[in-house]
């Protein structure tokens, strides 16, 4: 895996320079512009210097504590609170980036959602800027990063791997599954509460958004929203383009304001809370680019509040929090609100840097912070992922391998592939092999050698070159320092569908090998699927779909 990964970067280390296909390259010293060549995502980050400022469009309740009703309620007459809200924006030059004079926003739905387009499309708030230059240095300084790390958190391992652990990975992965059956994953949850079926479901809303930050376009993702939780959720602002430690990301407004003229009223009445809220939900992008996987595979653990963090993703989470704080001050001066409640949710890359964000946003006592992962790599030390137990949610499909991959993890996985005892098995591979050909194929019996001489040349060959290497003396395995954050709930196969707990995050410290280790990391073919059984059982009735169809998502 490891050698895929540095392999993968050092071609697409080059990519921006020349040409695949006829592998011409384009000096920097040359008059032509690369600048058509790097495709139209590039192109608009380039021109726009920024990371994507964009404008918006949707809002309901939110998950996890969903806030009830009120906009439809409202009496008529009464102002808008959120078109308020947006007048106030205005007046303040806080949106719009011009000095022209806007008319007041009106009562009206289709004004209100109008306007909102319009306007915070012109947020002005300070961003870095990157040109051509910039971004390619960066890219180049993150490769050489990510590929140092990479030799020295496998130190000598990977001087050590023969072509023989491809062998070995067929064999280990059909002893692990004789080992890690159905029954046994049902005796390793008996202990744990099971997860609810409103949970799930709200879970699953979490998860429609996850999926639709994997979209091409910032239009498709606002696109998105129309019709998720009634339109309750406005874009404010978000990009498609990412860096090697700056995921992309998109900020999401809800229109269930309380009127700026009561501070009595509570958005959230049935908690009994007398200060006011804004909702505003941060979804973070997952792996999609090499920008993306630079973070993914910096696995080492560097120090990070009084314990220890994933050294590519942590510094993906602080530069989120510190690009998307100064928008969440506007929004709470000028939204006439006592505090902000932020709920971040995300998918592999997505979860990771969303928790680190969210333990960032914590430390503000006028943000409320909600964070929902799915497939969060293994992020935090042990006692820190604890202390997060309150606020950040992990969810972990099966066998998804993302959860459960640290350096340690995988080199100690290497470690068992290289020491795995396979030379029984592939002999009896052989003869089963041979008896199986002989008995289906008339001409495979004239062809073939006898199956006693074949046995003896693989003994012989077993004997003088793989079983020293196997003999060798077993190496101590690496502890563990990093497990996925907060309280974890674990959906799993038991047999006859999917069974979901909630179990300890150490739960995740070693890599389970299995088929569907990656197949359980994909939204589709993961996270929903277990959802969508899990909940059909509980109903049981295997027509049932939720409400938001995530398999339209156009990524």
């Amino acid at each position: 895996l490891s050698l895929i990964v540095q392999f993968y970067l050092l071609v697409h280390a080059h990519e921006e320079s020349c040409n695949p296909t006829d592998g011409s390259c384009v000096s920097s010293e040359k008059k032509k512009s690369w600048f058509d060549e790097v495709g139209e995502e590039t192109q608009r980050f380039l021109k726009e210097k920024i990371f994507g400022q964009y404008e918006a469009g949707n809002n309901e309740p939110s998950f996890l504590t969903m806030t009830a009703g009120g906009e439809n309620e409202r009496d008529a007459h009464e102002e808008n609170p959120f078109a308020k809200l947006l007048n106030r924006l205005v007046e303040s030059g806080t949106i719009w980036d011009d000095n022209k004079k806007r008319d007041p926003v009106e009562n009206s739905d289709n004004a209100l959602l109008t306007s909102l387009v319009d306007r915070i499309k012109g947020m002005h708030f300070k961003e870095e800027k990157h040109d051509g230059k910039d971004f390619l240095t960066v890219m180049t300084q993150a490769v050489q990063k990510a590929q140092q790390q990479l030799k020295h958190t496998f130190k000598d391992i990977l001087d050590e791997i023969e072509i023989t652990v491809t062998i070995a990975m067929v064999y280990f992965l059909d002893y692990e599954e004789t080992q890690k059956t159905p029954s046994w994953k049902r005796r390793q949850h008996r202990f744990y509460d099971e997860v609810t079926r409103p949970l799930t479901m709200e879970l699953h809303e979490a998860l429609f958004i996850s999926q639709l930050t994997y979209v091409n376009t910032v239009e498709d993702f606002r696109n998105g929203l129309i019709d998720f939780q009634k339109g309750v959720w406005e874009l404010g602002y978000g990009t498609t383009d990412s860096l090697p430690h700056l995921p992309a990301h998109f900020l999401l407004i809800n229109k269930n304001i309380k009127p700026l003229s009561d501070p009595e009223q509570s958005v959230l009445p049935w908690k009994g809370k007398n200060e006011a809220e804004l909702l505003v939900m941060l979804a973070v992008r997952g792996t999609k680019n090499l920008a993306d996987m630079i973070a993914d595979i910096l696995l080492e653990p560097v120090e990070y509040r009084e314990g220890y963090a994933h050294s590519g993703i942590v510094e993906s989470g602080i530069n989120l929090a510190k690009k998307v704080l100064p928008k969440l001050e506007q929004l709470l001066k000028h939204s006439g609100q006592d505090k902000i409640r932020l709920y971040l949710v995300g998918h592999s890359l997505g979860a990771a840097a969303a928790s680190i964000a969210a333990m960032e946003f914590h430390d503000h006592d006028w943000i409320i912070v909600e964070a929902v992962g799915f497939g969060c790599p293994s992020l935090l030390s042990p006692e820190l992922s604890e202390s997060t137990k309150e606020y950040i949610t992990t969810v972990v499909a099966d066998a998804d391998v993302v959860p459960r991959m640290s350096g340690a993890s995988v080199a100690n996985l290497l470690l068992d592939l290289m020491e795995y005892d396979w030379a029984d098995v592939f002999l009896e591979d052989v003869e089963y092999s041979l008896e199986r050909a002989r008995a289906t194929n008339d001409v495979a019996g004239f062809i073939l050698p006898k199956t006693d001489a074949v046995l003896d040349w693989a003994r012989s060959l077993l004997d003088d070159n793989i079983r020293p290497l196997l003999n060798r003396a077993k190496r101590e395995r690496i502890p563990n320092a990093l497990i996925p954050p907060g309280t974890c709930i674990h959906f799993y196969r038991d047999s006859k569908g999917y069974s979901g707990s909630f179990v300890p995050c150490d739960f995740f410290s070693s890599v389970e090998f299995a088929r569907t280790l990656i197949d359980d990391h994909l939204i589709m073919s993961g996270y929903h699927r277990a959802m969508l059984t899990i909940t059909r059982d509980w109903e049981q009735d295997y027509n049932f779909d939720f409400d938001h169809d995530i398999a339209s998502i156009p990524v």
